[in-house]
């Protein structure tokens, strides 16, 4: 059986609600940590973090310590460094990594809460997949699928991103993210980097950093 719930402009799935609502006008008001709301049984969720601009490491442990307010058992895989994917030519590397977490948090208000984030560590939106301070995604909640204008999950290119992938699958095996595999079959008997490899996909400089990320920060008031 399967207990996936699908959320979008097409879905009349009677727990939809449990997923949150979108916002009016596909438009997201930023909000705290606190204010966020949480409904339903609590799901595994997975986000992916970058940064490529000012002091990446402070960028991302800001991130991280947003995130310990959501989980305060949250883990976080180390940090790599990997060239960036797409954009304008000249940017500076990426350090990025991966998160999960336990939360019965309405994804919508999840969306509001890492742009919150993202604004704090000044992040600016000026082109795809431009240089940023801070990238905060949504990769996956488990058994949740959402179709919107604002709001992909899983997200829409994890799959081709050797800088997700690698991260995350410190945390879990990818074979076992079991939404993942439904949606892209080729990882369930084949590890990650041979998918990608065979899809020329891969980042020949991608590399595992002795690096911790700093959340001292988190007990400061």
């Amino acid at each position: 059986m399967c207990n996936n719930y699908l959320y979008g402009p097409k879905s009349n799935h009677e727990g939809g609600d449990l997923l949150g609502k979108e916002p009016e006008n596909n438009k997201v008001s930023l909000g705290a940590a606190e204010s966020v709301r949480s409904v339903g049984p609590k799901r595994k969720v997975y986000f992916s973090l970058g940064s490529n601009m000012g002091d990446r490491l402070q960028n991302l442990s800001l991130a991280a310590s947003a995130i310990l307010e959501l989980d305060a058992a949250a883990r976080f895989s180390p940090v790599y460094e990997t060239t960036p994917v797409g954009g304008p030519d000249g940017q500076d590397n990426y350090y990025n990594l991966a998160a999960e977490i336990e939360s019965a948090v309405y994804p919508y208000d999840l969306l509001q809460f890492i742009h919150e984030v993202e604004n704090t560590a000044k992040r600016v939106r000026k082109e795809r997949f431009g240089p940023r301070t801070l990238d905060v995604d949504i990769l996956l909640i488990d058994g949740v699928i959402i179709q919107s204008d604002i709001l992909t999950i899983p997200h829409p290119r994890m799959h081709e991103r050797a800088f997700v992938l690698a991260p995350l699958s410190d945390l879990v095996d990818i074979k076992s993210l079991r939404l993942f595999t439904q949606l892209y079959s080729e990882f369930k008997d084949t590890p990650w980097r041979d998918v990608l490899r065979e899809k020329n996909m891969t980042d020949e400089f991608l590399h595992r950093l002795e690096i911790d990320i700093d959340l001292r920060h988190r007990d400061e008031p």
